[in-house]
C-alpha cells in the first residue's frame, strides 16, 4: 500500500510541474498504449481485456476533447474537437467489431498527432512581448499614414 501511495504521489507531482505541451503528449503516449493492448487482446480473442484497453484510450480521448479552450485555441480547437471526435468513433467501431485494423488505423492516425504535439512541446514558451520603450534622443511622437 505504501508504495502505491508513493507511486500516486510521484504522478500528483509530476502532473503538477509538467507544461502542458509535454502532458498532452504523454496523454497521446497513453492511447498508444492503451492502443498497443487492445491489438494483443484482439489477436489473443481477451474480450474483456479488448474492451478496457479502448475504453481507457476513450477516455483520455475525452479528457483531451474536454479540455479544449474555444475562446483562446483560434483555429486549432475546432480542429482538434473533429479529430478527438473521429478517433472516439473509431474507438467505439474498433471495440465493436473487434477490428485490428480499426485498431491500426487509430494508432497511425493518434502517432501523428502525437508527433506534431511533440514538435509543439519542444518549442520554447513564448515570451511575454516587451514594453514599447520610448525612442532614444527624442520626446516627440511619430506618426505614421499610408
Amino acid at each position: 500500500m505504501n508504495a502505491h501511495r508513493s507511486a500516486l504521489q510521484s504522478y500528483g507531482q509530476a502532473a503538477r510541474t509538467v507544461s502542458p505541451g509535454p502532458q498532452v503528449v504523454m496523454l497521446y503516449d497513453g492511447i498508444l498504449k492503451c492502443l498497443g493492448e487492445a491489438r494483443l487482446a484482439i489477436e489473443e480473442n481477451r474480450i474483456v481485456d479488448r474492451f478496457n484497453a479502448l475504453k481507457r484510450a476513450s477516455d483520455i480521448v475525452n479528457g483531451l476533447s474536454s479540455s479544449l479552450d474555444f475562446e483562446n485555441g483560434g483555429e486549432i480547437a475546432p480542429m482538434l474537437e473533429r479529430f478527438y471526435n473521429y478517433v472516439f468513433f473509431r474507438l467505439q467501431r474498433a471495440s465493436m467489431e473487434s477490428s485490428i485494423a480499426i485498431v491500426d488505423e487509430i494508432a497511425a492516425n493518434v502517432s501523428e498527432m502525437r508527433a506534431a504535439w511533440a514538435q509543439v512541446a519542444e518549442q520554447p514558451a513564448p515570451s511575454a512581448a516587451p514594453e514599447p520603450q520610448p525612442a532614444a534622443g527624442g520626446a516627440g511622437s511619430v506618426t505614421v499614414s499610408a
